[in-house]
Formats: structure tokens, sequence, C-alpha cells
């Protein structure tokens, strides 16, 4: 680990609520390196508290001349970068951490768009309703003048007996 790497961990944080436990992703900037073991993070506070043992993928960090040149990443179809010196099982928990925040993106997104539809048809409701309400006082007026240019009839009795 370097300074200025980023430490990437997914722990299952317990909510306030005292829901069940969740994963909860959290990029954590190296500041200092203090030894093989230890390390500071840069300027980050964790409210939650994280088991001792968590599993984590290193993003390393490319020197200026490395991200001038345009990034081939190893593996088609993700959205992470993959750094150069990244060892074969970081660069599989990066694409196994990729793979399931898209997998993610992708259960949130049908949910909002079937949201929106849901939405949709009630805006389609709303407005047919508001028509009506609309139209309600033009089709009073209509059936009064009608009401008003018809002649009563007379009602004839018949007297047969």
């Amino acid at each position: 680990v370097q300074v200025g790497d980023i430490i990437l961990i997914e722990p299952m944080v317990v909510q306030k609520s005292g829901d069940a436990a969740a994963k909860k992703t959290l990029a954590l900037a190296v500041a200092v390196v203090l030894s093989q073991n230890r390390l500071k993070i840069a300027g980050f506070m964790l409210s939650e508290a994280v088991p001792d043992y968590v599993t984590f993928v290193i993003a390393r960090a490319g020197s200026p001349e490395e991200e001038a040149e345009p990034a081939r990443a190893p593996f088609s179809g993700t959205t992470a970068s993959v750094p150069k010196h990244m060892s074969p099982r970081s660069a599989q928990h990066l694409f196994e951490w990729d793979l399931q925040t898209q997998r993610r993106d992708v259960v949130n997104l049908r949910e909002a768009e079937a949201e929106n539809l849901r939405l949709q048809k009630l805006e389609k409701e709303a407005d047919a309703e508001l028509e009506m309400v609309l139209q309600r006082p033009l089709m009073i007026m209509c059936l009064q003048a009608w009401k008003s240019q018809m002649k009563p009839r007379q009602k004839t009795v018949s007297l047969l007996w």
C-alpha cells in the first residue's frame, strides 16, 4: 500500500434504527503508511463500527505520466478503472465489487422505472379527473339551456270507463 492509494471496503453495517445489517461501500484514501500492517486514512471518521477483518480492494494511484495515457481496462464493460500495478487477486476483487455494484444499480434502475410508470399512470388519471371537473359547469349550462328550450308536454288523462 502506498500513499495516495484508495482502499474500498464493504462492511456489514447495522442500521441505527435496529434494522438488519446492510452492506455499505466505503472508499478510504491512504494518507500515511506507518508499517506493513498499519496506516492512516486521510480525513475520514467512521461513525459505524467496522469489524476487525474486512475484505477490501486496493486501487493504486497512478503517476501523472500514466494518467496522461488513455487507460485500457482488462475487463470490458466495467466502470472501475484498473491501475497498472495490481495483483490478480486484487483485480478479481475489484472486478467482483464493480460487478456487484452494477447489478445493484440495474435493480435500482428497474425499480425506479416501475415507479416512474406507476406515477405516469397516476398523472394520466389525475388529468382525466381534472378535465371532468373543469367540464362540469359547461355541461350544467348546456343542460339548463336544453331544458329551457323544451316545451313541457301536457299530460292527458283519458276518462274512459
